[in-house]
């Protein structure tokens, strides 16, 4: 394991940038799904929607760094940002490859026209069943047949401009496992793909339940530390997607720059962390199920 950890420490400290390849922004934690995989009953951080002056920075901010490539989510609903056209478009205007995470049940027409016309590239919505009864036990407070609306709207909607991409995801565990591939069926050739994920927990699992498998790959350096760089709603910068509630920030773009932060001590040390193999001194990597490259 040491060996392995070395190589991909080596091949990241090799690659690592002057500025982050993704930057992900938080334009609001707010939601209006109670989905059953999802620890949102546990989170205590205030809710709220990124103020466009902090966004405009930040997009300024980017743009100087060369940054090519915005995710505009994270813990919420994006579509619940009433001022998402306008940040689209922002992004857009600074060259970059822009794109959402939606549960699209508030993809109306005028929605996904809207979205489209701000020039939006990559749409990702979660679609974990392929069945009223599934879907919405899984995802719940959304109906399935808003959602499914939703993608149609989307796809009518991207017909002229080409895009955005359009792809639909879904989290496998036992509850939807089987309807895989009558999901992959019914939407074949309306999407551009089905992307199938595995559920994972949240970094949150006592270590005594994960699996010797889980304990050996969570030694290895986690490449998000070098990729992404995530900034919540009110411009605090968290560890990494999975710190639903802001644990663990590694800087505040109220006090640096996103380049400051970036380079900062914060990261630094985690990523050395890392390079060690002491992730365990890290309580949200101590016990983190997801994938590391």
């Amino acid at each position: 394991m040491k060996i392995i950890n070395k190589i991909v420490s080596s091949y990241l400290e090799k690659r690592r940038q002057a500025k982050p390849p993704v930057l992900r922004i938080e334009t609001t934690n707010a939601c209006n799904a109670s989905c059953i995989t999802c620890p949102r009953p546990k989170m205590t951080r205030k809710i709220g929607t990124m103020d466009m002056s902090l966004f405009g920075s930040l997009i300024e901010q980017a743009g100087l760094l060369g940054i090519k490539k915005v995710h505009l989510h994270n813990y919420g609903e994006p579509l619940l940002d009433k001022e998402l056209k306008e940040k689209i478009a922002c992004a857009k205007s600074k060259g970059m490859h822009v794109k959402i995470f939606t549960n699209a049940s508030l993809l109306s027409d005028e929605k996904a026209k809207e979205v489209v016309s701000a020039g939006i590239d990559e749409i990702k919505i979660s679609m974990d069943g392929v069945t009223k009864e599934t879907f919405e036990r899984i995802r719940k407070n959304l109906k399935f047949d808003d959602v499914t609306q939703g993608i149609e709207n989307i796809i009518k909607a991207r017909k002229r401009a080409k895009k955005p991409g359009l792809h639909l995801v879904l989290v496998a565990f036992d509850e939807n496992r089987e309807e895989i591939s009558l999901l992959k069926k019914r939407w074949k050739g309306r999407v551009d793909s089905v992307i199938v994920t595995r559920y994972h927990n949240w970094a949150e699992e006592n270590e005594d339940k994960l699996t010797l498998l889980q304990k050996l790959q969570r030694k290895i350096p986690c490449a998000r530390l070098w990729k992404t760089v995530t900034v919540l709603w009110d411009g605090r910068v968290a560890l990494c997607c999975l710190d639903f509630d802001g644990h663990m920030i590694l800087g505040d773009l109220s006090r640096h720059s996103l380049k400051e932060i970036w380079e900062g001590e914060g990261y630094q040390r985690v990523r050395s962390l890392h390079i060690r193999g002491e992730q365990d001194n890290i309580p949200l990597c101590r016990s983190c199920t997801i994938g590391r490259l």
